[in-house]
């Protein structure tokens, strides 16, 4: 491979770099939200199992999630500030399967 070549080529794959990025976050993203609103699917049989009132179904969804979203946007933010992105993101999207994986069995 002469030099033109492999220019065009380092070319190409910065190029591509990028767009994957994108797509995984952009894939990550769409998951955060069918995550989010599957407990909005549920909330008929959750409020029938749990014999809960709607006064406190809007609370387990409005001020408990709000509160959650809240404090750990904060935290995640502060260590944001100390810790390389890279790994916030990558710790983010490992953690959260795990936990949802041990809330289902």
């Amino acid at each position: 491979m002469d030099d033109t070549q492999y220019s065009q080529f380092e070319n190409n794959q910065s190029s591509v770099r990028p767009w994957l990025s994108a797509s995984a976050l952009f894939l990550f993203s769409a998951l955060s939200l069918v995550d989010r609103y599957s407990m909005s699917i549920m909330i008929p049989e959750i409020k029938q199992d749990l014999s809960l009132t709607d006064v406190q179904i809007s609370l387990l969804q409005g001020l408990s999630f709000a509160t959650f979203y809240g404090l750990f946007g904060l935290l995640i933010g502060y260590t944001a500030d100390i810790f390389s992105k890279k790994i916030i993101i990558y710790l983010s999207i490992t953690v959260w399967p795990v936990r949802f994986h041990g809330s289902v069995s």
